[in-house]
């Protein structure tokens, strides 16, 4: 039974990055018509389906293990916007990992902040950047090994925090506009005290222990590539697929009030 991925485990995950242009894109809001702010409401679909994750505090001498993570994310994003150029939000909802084949938990909220703007508009070009902050907690309900699952008796919290920067361009026209962004990731998986887990084998009264140690990505580094499709200004449909310090997919609707 190989248990390498709970003695190096967990980290980076991070949300979709977006639209660098998306303050200005919807411009007509379905009840509200104010010239200088307005509110969207958006529901994203992430889908992390690969990225890799190293100890934070690996020694030379120990041998390294290469592990990967899943994770799937379904959430709702509340958008306050400023004259077309600045976004501000939140987002909850609730997000699920897995851990190479071993490590499994049920889905627990995820909540994060942010804000972007729109720094640049050049005839249909647009620029802008985005920074947000991104927190959830995960307890493992079981671990698989030798093709047997081990229920985790005492269970082991993971509270995983990230940040992540983005600046990008994008071409505008009048409903669909594709964009390019480059992303730089700072994330941290730390385990709550007792930083150990205690799982049950098969055998009757068997159990054991297992320590569980701080780690993060191994890429910080990446991008992403998107295309937005609007409907009359008050509207959008979005897919984004991020690469490089982690490989996923996003797709996201929003409507403006």
């Amino acid at each position: 039974m190989r248990w390498s991925v709970v003695l190096f485990p967990v980290s980076v995950w991070a949300m979709w990055i977006g639209n660098p242009a998306q303050p200005g894109l919807q411009t007509h809001g379905i009840a509200m018509q104010s010239e200088w702010c307005s509110l969207r409401l958006t529901y994203l679909d992430d889908w992390i389906y690969h990225q890799d994750i190293q100890d934070k505090y690996a020694l030379e001498t120990v041998e390294h293990v290469d592990n990967s993570i899943q994770l799937s994310t379904h959430a709702a994003v509340l958008t306050f916007n400023f004259r077309n150029w600045i976004d501000i939000y939140g987002l909850a909802g609730g997000s699920r990992l897995q851990v190479n084949e071993e490590i499994f938990t049920k889905p627990y909220l995820g909540w994060g902040v942010g804000g972007k703007i729109l720094f640049c508009q050049i005839g249909n070009f647009r620029a802008g950047t985005d920074i947000k902050y991104f927190q959830t907690d995960q307890t493992p309900k079981y671990f698989l090994g030798d093709g047997q699952a081990y229920n985790v008796v005492f269970p082991v919290t993971l509270s995983y925090q990230e940040t992540q920067f983005a600046l990008g361009i994008s071409y505008e026209t009048s409903w669909f506009c594709p964009y390019a962004q480059a992303s730089y990731l700072i994330s941290d998986l730390d385990a709550l005290p007792p930083k150990k887990a205690y799982v049950r084998f098969p055998q009757p009264d068997s159990t054991a222990d297992i320590p569980v140690s701080s780690s993060n990505g191994e890429k910080r580094w990446g991008m992403a590539l998107g295309a937005t499709i609007l409907d009359k200004k008050t509207g959008s449909l979005a897919i984004e697929w991020r690469l490089f310090n982690q490989n996923a997919l996003d797709i996201n609707g929003e409507i403006r009030f």
